[in-house]
């Protein structure tokens, strides 16, 4: 029989846990409340980067429908999420403050590993579905910009416009710029999805005064899902034996299987930190792209400025997984 809460939305965790995030930073004091906001900025960063918050078919619990092992394994992170902010408010020592906040930052680590695992199942379809939409014409003011890269070669004689003319160029250039047409449009299609997941998270709950909630939200522990109840189980001890990583959850997420495999055919599985690296990267290193964000303290999940995902902080902090 599936534990109470198992049949929960993943948008709704996510609500519950913002308002134990807005609970506990409106009734924290000065010195806690700065950490509690961070924290929960994070949350909701990785919220819009996955549209953990979204309804409908575009809902992480519709994209991830046939793989229920993999949706109860995110659910089962969310909810130890929640059962740490509700331990968080129990604690009466300097102690179990820092112990809860440890776990805290353990979930919100995990999850944002998983958030590029999320990312990476929807990567094929999302790229046919940019090629479908392909409109050369939209992209008039980058061709001519490749154009003069390839063609302009400016001289003391000559440096006319006349001179990138599309007549001029080879088969090969001709090529070398529909691929890079195709790829910009791809880039400006996944800065739509993001910005769409984003706007579609629901706004009213978010806007009520946040309520105190009253009990943790409980483990997962269907007989039919007896790996996702160890992995919660185990993660769950680490407020009994002290703070540490989620070590148990990202192993066994790692060999997570699938109940129907997607387009790609992997199963979901907390993703390393180097999976976020595209295939320009050894070009990237010699280049000037755009700079992470500047880290701040206490957060652990920030933004890209040029795809939007929601990535963790080692990323922005090491210039070779950033480029």
């Amino acid at each position: 029989m599936a534990s109470p809460g198992a049949h929960r939305s993943v948008s709704a965790i996510a609500e519950d846990c913002i308002a134990r995030f807005e609970s506990l930073t409106a009734s924290a004091n000065p010195a806690r409340r700065e950490g509690l906001e961070n924290r929960g900025s994070d949350f909701r960063l990785w919220c819009d980067g996955v549209g953990a918050r979204v309804q409908g078919l575009a809902s992480l619990d519709s994209r991830l429908q046939g793989r229920q092992e993999d949706l109860d394994f995110v659910k089962s992170i969310m909810r130890l999420l929640a059962d740490f902010l509700a331990e968080y408010d129990a604690c009466q020592s300097q102690a179990q403050v820092e112990t809860a906040t440890q776990n805290i930052d353990s979930a919100l680590g995990s999850l944002s590993r998983l958030g590029l695992s999320i990312r990476q199942l929807g990567k094929a379809s999302r790229t046919r579905r940019a090629d479908r939409r392909f409109d050369p014409d939209e992209h008039e003011e980058f061709r001519t910009h490749l154009r003069c890269i390839l063609l302009l070669r400016p001289t003391a004689d000559r440096h006319s416009m006349k001179d990138i003319e599309e007549s001029r160029l080879s088969q090969l250039q001709k090529r070398l710029i529909d691929c890079n047409l195709r790829r910009r449009n791809r880039f400006l299609l996944a800065q739509k999805h993001s910005e769409k997941l984003k706007a579609s998270q629901r706004t009213p709950q978010s806007s009520r005064p946040a309520e105190r909630p009253s009990a943790p939200l409980p483990l997962p522990s269907s007989s039919g899902h007896d790996k996702d109840e160890t992995k919660a189980t185990e993660l769950k001890a680490t407020t009994e034996s002290g703070p540490r990583p989620l070590r148990e959850a990202e192993r066994a997420g790692a060999n997570l299987p699938s109940a129907a495999s997607t387009t790609e055919g992997t199963p979901l599985a907390l993703c390393d930190d180097t999976a976020a690296k595209t295939t320009i990267t050894s070009l990237a290193r010699t280049k000037e792209f755009p700079r992470p964000p500047k880290p701040l303290i206490g957060r652990r999940i920030y933004r890209c400025p040029c795809c939007f995902q929601s990535l963790p902080d080692s990323i922005l902090l090491s210039p070779i997984k950033w480029a």
